[in-house]
């Protein structure tokens, strides 16, 4: 599913959902749908289930939506999510182990430069 600032992708077959974020999101007004796409995207899949997060074209986000990415993160971490990596620049990964400590997220969030060092993380 691809939307203006947001993707959710599956593949069941690793228990993994591949998520991108991109653009500079001005507020939550702009992605109405963010939270409901994230729940039917993650309800097929099993406990233990991982996130890969490409962040590389994301710009930084405004607090409105940090506040709902970390209520999006909690409801991740109820539904079973066992590991997220994440791959950005420096200054999202700050962002983000920011909203991540906030949320619970931060035990099982890992930073990466490149996509397939993470995706040999989360395989593991």
């Amino acid at each position: 599913m691809k939307k203006d600032y947001y993707s959710l992708e599956v593949d069941e077959g690793k228990n993994r959902i591949y998520f991108s974020l991109f653009g500079e999101i001005p507020s939550v007004d702009a992605i109405p749908d963010f939270e409901s796409d994230w729940m039917s995207t993650v309800a097929p899949f099993k406990n233990g289930f991982t996130i890969l997060a490409n962040l590389k074209e994301m710009k930084p986000l405004p607090s409105d939506v940090s506040e709902l990415n970390q209520k999006v993160q909690v409801k991740l971490m109820q539904q079973g999510c066992k590991k997220v990596a994440q791959v950005a620049s420096i200054d999202i990964v700050v962002q983000v182990n920011k909203m991540a400590v906030e949320s619970g997220l931060k035990d099982i969030l890992r930073g990466f430069s490149l996509a397939r060092t993470a995706e040999m993380w989360l395989d593991k």
